[in-house]
Formats: C-alpha cells, structure tokens, sequence
C-alpha cells in the first residue's frame, strides 16, 4: 500500500521571534478575557461605581492642587489623653477620642461627641444646632427640659455656652478645621489609619478582588484540564515564556481597571485644580502611577498560583476570593491583639503600602519592616511555585 506524499509546505504566515512568543499567548489572554461576559460586566459596573464619581468629584468641586489626601485620605483622627493649652476651632465637627484636659477654648460651629473625660478650666463656644429640648442663653446658663446622659466624668470649672450640644459616651465625629492642634497625652493607645480617599473606598477594593479572581482562574487551570501544555510545550516555548504571557495578559486587563482610571483622576484634577503649584500635583501623579501599577499586579501572582493547582477554573475562581476574603476576617479580629496581624490582610497591606507611596509613615504599631517583607514574599514565592510547577510539566512530570 503506497502513501500519497502531501509535500512540504513553508509557513506563509508572520513569523514570530523566539523573544517575543511570549506576547502571543498575552494577546491570546486578553483576546478571550475582554469576551468573557462577566469580566466585562465588572469592568463596567466597577468602573461607574469605583471610578465615575471620584473623576466626576474631581473636575466639579474646587480644589487648590491634586494632593495626596486625595487620593489616600486625610490625617486620622488621634486617640488618648488630649492637653488642650491654645484655641482650637471646629468648623463642623472632631473626632477625638480620651479625656480632655482643656486650658483654653473650643469654639464650635457643628457638633462635638465626648468620649472620655472633659476636665478644665477653659470655656466652650459657638453656635452649632442644638439638640430639643436644650436651651442655652447668652450668659452662660443651660437649661435642659430634658435628660442629660452622661457615660463618664465631666467636671468644668469656668463656663460652657453656646448653641451646640454635648454628648458623652462616643467620639467627636468629623473633620473639622483645627487652629491650634492638641497634644496628644503618653497614654493614648495606637493612632488610628488615614481615612478616606480615592484608593481606599469600598467599591474599588471589592471589584479589584472580584476582576482578579475572575482574570486569574482560568490562566492555568483551564490548560491543566484540557491538557493544552501538551500543544503548548510541543513547540519550541520555555516554561518562562508561558508563565510572562500569562502574566502580561492578565496585567493587561486588571490595567484597564486599576490603572488608567486612576491616571485619568489626577489629569482631570490637575486640569481643574484653581492653584499654580503644579509641582504638587505632579509629583502625585507620580506617586499615583507607581500606586496603580502595584494595585495591578498585587493579586495576579497569589491567584494563578491558586489556578495552578487544579483543573476546574471554577473552583479556582471560589478558591481565590474566599481566600482572601478569609485572610481579610482573621487579620481583622487577630489585629485587636496585636496590630500586625492586620498585615495579613491583602487590602490592608495595600493601604499601607500607598500611605508609604504618597510619603506618610505606616500607622503606630505596625512594623513597616515586616510589611515591606510580607508585600515581596506575597509577589514573589507564588510566582516561584508557578514557574517549578510549569517546568515539571513541561518536562513531563
């Protein structure tokens, strides 16, 4: 029986370089992604609820320069003993928790909640809302038609007036403008985290876990299923290059997300900012940029990891948010023993790590040592794992 020769054919297609093959199989990853319905449903719910608002905020409201409070939060608020010697003025309202010891005066123009001790021979004025039925008259006199509750010890010696109210068992709420800013006394416990900020609300951290295990589960599990490292390693490609064209692919769709968004607020920003210190803003930008980068990458070793080790990308998917939904709830409540066990928590070593970017110093009680070494080891064993984990199956075992 004779075989009928099909004769050798060249390859009439583009050629691609040994160095480069890794981008076929990133452009092949960010082709199938950008087709996958969810992923692109969270891409668009995430970006208006993340993303949409904050830029809408940053060109409509007045804003001298783009400043790293705006992208991390403002000063927190100090908890302890507070030694108030000046005039402190609050233009809405404080948050400070501890006793006071008040040498001075507060005025107040919003409200002030008491949590601790307020002892001193200083006075407190201003025109805040009051709570019915208190009354408060010119001269100093406070008359009350109704309860007053208070869950601690206040003791003034001098006057307290005004059109505020008090009320004790709870911290001064708020952001209110500080003259003269108290001294914190040596029994106040750790200082609190920043608050706020473009990079630290809810919806951008919850859709960058959602996006990251959707992006990161099938990278490596769908292949293991269906046995694509056998097509994959039968042609001239190094377990390197698999692995970087799986990364870059994914990097590039968690970019659209966690990177661009952000560089596109400090342009809108600075493009409406009313001061002339651009030297500021840029230098915010700068920040930003290595803040969006690191938000991009942060979750992609830890999840292909976690696709490395099975078949079904749906198992896959559930095993990398609730791993890191659980490490989020254990660095929570182990935090209230020692404050660096919050460093277990991904979302809190990102805070960190942008509180560090923009130039403030990590919060009281937190080694900035160990965050450094956690945020490495988080990057860097995963890939290492993956990469020995490729190479044993590309050589067969």
């Amino acid at each position: 029986m004779g075989v009928t020769p099909i004769e050798y054919r060249p390859w009439e297609g583009k050629r691609t370089e040994n160095y480069l093959r890794f981008l076929v199989i990133s452009l092949t990853v960010f082709r199938q992604k950008l087709k996958s319905k969810w992923v692109l449903a969270i891409l668009i719910i995430g970006f208006i609820l993340a993303h949409v608002f904050f830029i809408i905020f940053a060109v409509t409201v007045p804003h001298e320069k783009l400043t790293p409070e705006m992208m991390v939060g403002d000063d927190p608020p100090e908890e302890g003993n507070y030694d108030i010697n000046g005039e402190i003025f609050v233009e809405g309202s404080m948050d400070m928790g501890g006793a006071f010891d008040l040498n001075g005066s507060i005025s107040l123009e919003g409200r002030m909640d008491v949590d601790g001790d307020l002892i001193g021979l200083g006075t407190i004025v201003g025109d805040g809302t009051p709570l019915p039925p208190l009354t408060i008259t010119d001269d100093g006199a406070v008359y009350v038609n109704g309860t007053v509750i208070i869950y601690g010890e206040m003791e003034i010696i001098g006057s307290l007036g005004g059109t505020g109210y008090l009320k004790g068992n709870c911290t001064i709420v708020g952001f209110g403008r500080i003259e003269e800013r108290a001294e914190v006394g040596e029994e106040g416990p750790y200082i609190s985290e920043r608050q706020g900020g473009y990079l630290k609300n809810f919806f951008f951290v919850i859709f960058t876990l959602l996006l990251a295990s959707l992006v990161c589960a099938d990278l490596i599990a769908e292949d293991l299923g269906d046995n694509s490292f056998i097509l994959f390693f039968s042609r001239p490609i190094k377990p390197r290059d698999y692995l970087a064209g799986k990364i870059i692919g994914a990097l590039w769709i968690m970019g659209i997300f966690c990177f661009l968004p952000l560089i596109i607020y400090c342009l809108a920003a600075m493009g409406t900012q009313s001061g002339g210190d651009y030297g500021t803003s840029l230098r915010v930008l700068g920040a930003t940029i290595g803040a969006g980068l690191l938000t991009t990458f942060f979750f992609i070793p830890y999840g292909i990891l976690i696709s490395s080790m099975t078949k079904r990308k749906s198992y896959a998917t559930i095993g990398i948010f609730m791993s890191f939904f659980v490490l989020i709830i254990i660095g929570g409540i182990f935090q209230n023993f020692d404050k660096n066990w919050a460093l277990i928590d991904p979302t809190r070593i990102l805070f960190y790590s942008y509180d560090i970017i923009y130039g403030f110093s990590v919060p009281e009680g937190i080694n900035a040592g160990l965050l450094g070494a956690i945020l490495v080891s988080i990057i860097i064993i995963p890939l290492i794992v993956v990469y020995i984990r490729i190479y044993r199956k590309a050589v067969g075992k």
